[in-house]
């Protein structure tokens, strides 16, 4: 695993919302999906030509370890470690880790391809924080290099809003989450609860910045991006204010 200096946390009212009960109680959802998403990928990758990859913000792998069971050289960008030492245990050391703070990460332009998949750079609702992240994207892709990115659509939230929401893994494990939307800054407030059957209730609060499709172009164009392409859902469909789904084709200019 490569260690960079993490020099300043990303914010989530320390409660460490993205630990072990996230896995668990998240299990069911990380899956769902799945393969859909795969092939998505690997219907704008091509083989050939693409098989440099890196996952920015790759959370457990779940992504790169299939695509490195493809044949794709993968590599996984998290700031939390020990999502990367599962990935290495299930890859047995195939699959490349970088632990390291996206905003500050500076890359060697030697990827052909960068992924930053299902919201993670709201995750931080700061916009400069998420702008420093685009820009270091660029720094990891070579000339000419494609990036791919899926955000919730933010009008499609707006439109059918929920302020509370739970579901359950199927294995005894719940989640219960309170949500705030707040429209003059495009950040939805979250707390959160996660129940077993037989252990100890767990809170944590997290704030997601959403973004605006206008938002995103402006922000990949001031970064050095040209936008191929935007589709509306994982099965390619055209981006439209009803579409749950802003899934951009970028390249590196």
């Amino acid at each position: 695993m490569n260690n960079i200096d993490i020099k300043k946390p990303i914010e989530d009212y320390d409660t460490n919302y993205f630990d072990q009960s996230y896995l668990d109680v998240y299990k069911k959802i990380l899956v769902d999906g799945l393969q859909e998403q795969i092939d998505f990928l690997t219907s704008i990758i091509d083989p050939d030509t693409e098989s440099n990859i890196l996952d920015f913000f790759c959370c457990n792998g779940r992504h790169i370890l299939q695509l490195s069971d493809m044949g794709f050289h993968t590599t996984g960008l998290d700031i939390n470690k020990q999502y990367l030492e599962l990935i290495q245990q299930r890859s047995q050391g195939k699959v490349q880790t970088i632990l390291a703070d996206g905003r500050e990460y500076v890359g060697q332009e030697n990827y052909d391809v960068v992924l930053n998949l299902e919201n993670s750079i709201g995750y931080i609702e700061d916009y400069e924080d998420n702008l420093k992240i685009i820009q270091s994207i660029h720094s990891c892709l070579r000339s000419g290099g494609k990036f791919i990115l899926t955000l919730i659509n933010r009008d499609y939230l707006v439109r059918n809003f929920h302020s509370l929401a739970w579901f359950g893994n199927g294995e005894g494990k719940y989640m219960l989450e309170k949500r705030r939307f707040d429209p003059t800054t495009s950040v939805l407030h979250i707390e959160e609860k996660r129940l077993t059957v037989d252990g100890p209730e767990k809170n944590y609060r997290l704030n997601m910045r959403l973004f605006s499709a206008t938002e995103i172009n402006l922000m990949l164009s001031s970064s050095g991006f040209k936008v191929l392409d935007i589709f509306g859902d994982f099965d390619r469909s055209p981006y439209r204010m009803n579409s749950p789904q802003m899934l951009y084709i970028c390249e590196k200019i």
